[in-house]
């Protein structure tokens, strides 16, 4: 089995014979037409698969694939009865990602529109032939430096293509949760408030979907907070992330994992018992729930993909049950914890007080705030939700909001833990969080192999 650790392209994954969870089942209900699905907004974790499924939706729509569908999607849920609208759009995709936040409102902006004469070159670069007129009216139209200008020029050429556009923004908040992990409050309002380049930018995509040049919309983020503060000038998205039929829309399913683990064990020279691996697996990367009208939990993908990479004959586990690229967002739950100071944020001490010393907390998502309230209650806790640091739990009849699985209680929350009562003589009491996780020693294969402390 060949495992697609790190590979985000659909076309590479299928034309490579990668592993796949399918998710095609869910086009039909992303598309419902009665349901009023047009401009959707999907919000994840970081790397749950967002990216993976923002490709599979470009190379679904875009006229250019038509002629691979079968290459592409055979065997597949959409094979059978692929939709109406497969295949008939220019795709225009924007990528958020990696822009530099360090240097000042100006270079953001400069770099933001530099990534935007990109990917609208690349799109002209791809769609040239096939819409030679709207290409050259864009061509010969007045060049500008304005993120927005720039859209609306080329919306204003769009309009002679043959082909309606569907818009693909991947991590739409990708450098505003900089801005605001970085405490730089000033930076991330002066774009995305008042007159700011990013509050133009998304005001110009509105006004292409009011004028029949965009027909579809589909966004990936983490927080509802950058979406919330654009609200009046960008109020057409439908946020489907706690939506109950799409759950499982990002992440693995049991199955999927059943069957990577049973692929990779096929291999010779493995001892290991494959319900035993996929039990390890469910107590590290499983419990996420994104609807709490469903009860699938989900395992995330990265996690996954970076164990079973791992793992080697006759029965070894990985030495770190946490991929390195996972690691690196703790820098982030730090600045949410302190100030840009560095001292603690006494309004996010009791939820985290709570989370350590219980395991849960009792509170509710909220689908939206704005900045200026994340920090604020059961505003806080829910951004800690979007986070991935919390997922929906039942007890009986309750619901509430309690730590996922054993890597991000070992990772993040001991990590808090740490943080606050070293430096801040803050009781966080931290014997409770590992108390509260089943810790294991097994014999697998005549070696001991440590799941947990």
């Amino acid at each position: 089995m060949r495992l697609p650790y790190g590979i985000s392209n659909f076309a590479d994954l299928r034309r490579g014979g990668y592993a796949l969870a399918d998710k095609t089942r869910f086009i039909p209900e992303l598309e419902s037409p009665e349901k009023g699905r047009r401009y959707l907004v999907l919000l994840r974790p970081r790397r749950m698969g967002k990216t993976l499924l923002i490709s599979m939706l470009e190379h679904y729509y875009d006229v250019l694939s038509a002629p691979h569908f079968s290459e592409l999607f055979g065997g597949l849920a959409i094979e059978r009865a692929p939709t109406e609208e497969q295949g008939r759009y220019a795709v225009l995709r924007l990528e958020m990602t990696g822009m530099t936040t360090e240097r000042g409102t100006d270079h953001l902006r400069a770099d933001f529109q530099a990534r935007l004469h990109q990917s609208l070159g690349a799109f002209w670069s791809r769609y040239r032939d096939r819409m030679p007129e709207a290409a050259a009216a864009f061509d010969a139209s007045q060049s500008t430096e304005a993120p927005a200008s720039l859209m609306s020029r080329f919306f204003q050429a769009m309009r002679l293509s043959p082909h309606p556009l569907y818009v693909l923004i991947d991590e739409y908040d990708n450098f505003t949760n900089d801005l605001i992990a970085r405490g730089d409050h000033a930076s991330y309002r002066a774009v995305v408030h008042a007159s700011g380049f990013v509050r133009e930018l998304y005001k110009t995509l509105k006004e292409g979907t009011a004028t029949g040049v965009v027909g579809r919309i589909f966004l990936t983020g983490v927080s509802p907070v950058t979406l919330d503060d654009l609200t009046s000038g960008f109020n057409i998205t439908k946020n489907i992330s706690l939506h109950e039929d799409f759950n499982a829309l990002c992440g693995f399913v049991a199955e999927d994992v059943k069957r990577l683990v049973a692929g990779v064990l096929a291999a010779p020279g493995y001892t290991l018992d494959p319900a035993a691996v996929e039990e390890d697996l469910r107590l590290y990367y499983n419990g996420y729930l994104f609807s709490r009208r469903t009860t699938e939990r989900l395992f995330n993908p990265d996690m996954v993909l970076h164990f079973l990479t791992e793992l080697a004959p006759p029965s070894r586990y990985p030495e770190e049950i946490l991929d390195i690229n996972v690691r690196t967002d703790y820098g982030r739950i730090q600045r949410l914890v302190l100030t840009p100071e560095g001292e603690p944020r006494t309004e996010v001490l009791g939820p985290f007080q709570a989370a350590l010393r219980d395991g849960w907390i009792d509170a509710e998502v909220q689908s939206s705030f704005p900045l200026e309230r994340a920090h604020e209650g059961e505003f806080f806790v829910s951004l800690l939700y979007y986070m991935g640091l919390l997922t929906h739990q039942r007890e009986g009849a309750f619901l509430r909001l309690g730590i996922p699985n054993y890597a991000i209680r070992t990772l993040y929350w001991e990590s808090v833990a740490r943080l606050l009562r070293d430096l801040h003589e803050v009781d966080v009491a931290l014997g409770r969080v590992r108390s509260t996780q089943a810790c294991r020693l097994r014999e697998l294969g005549g070696e001991a192999t440590a799941l947990g402390e």
